[in-house]
């Protein structure tokens, strides 16, 4: 089975969790663990706190390399 993302990911959050229905606008997260099940993703965040959500709301960091032109 194929994982949009992978454990130890970090991710971008925008739109509503799970828990505490607390809305996160563009915040830095951790993927913990996926549930299969229900398909959410498990996010930890620099505070420390951990919230469930959909695959709609994540988007990837992606770290792009500057190219040097010489």
């Amino acid at each position: 089975m194929f994982n949009k993302f992978k454990i130890g990911q970090s991710v971008y959050v925008q739109g509503y969790g799970k828990n505490d229905n607390k809305y996160y606008s563009r915040t830095n997260g951790k993927v913990i663990e996926k549930d299969i099940f229900f398909r959410d993703y498990l996010i930890e965040f620099k505070d420390g706190t951990n919230d469930w959500f959909d695959e709609e709301y994540l988007t990837p960091i992606r770290n792009y390399k500057k190219r040097r032109n010489e």
